[in-house]
């Protein structure tokens, strides 16, 4: 019974000291991501986007990662008021 007990113990102290250590780690890779983020926003991604018209034709579009992001909040905001537009009804045509 008494070596449960300390196997319980030693087991309950590498929990918690790991545990530490993992949050640690967590929020050193938190202030990581921060610093990489802002470095990565002039880095340049290209995306491959179809062709309106075609099935088969794509078109490579080469923007800063600063720019893809402004891009789709635009994109968000225009789909936002469309629904709110939607939620209030259509006026009538007289």
């Amino acid at each position: 019974m008494r070596v449960k007990a300390i196997s319980l113990t030693l087991a309950s102290v590498v929990f918690l000291g790991a545990s530490g250590v993992a949050a640690k780690d967590a929020k050193s890779a938190d202030e990581t991501e921060t610093v990489k983020e802002q470095d990565d926003a002039n880095v340049i991604k290209c995306e491959r986007q179809a062709v309106t018209g075609s099935r088969a034709r794509k078109k490579r579009v080469c923007l800063t990662v600063a720019e893809w992001r402004a891009r789709r909040a635009a994109g968000q905001r225009t789909a936002d008021a469309l629904l709110q537009d939607a939620s209030r009804g259509f006026p009538e045509v007289n």
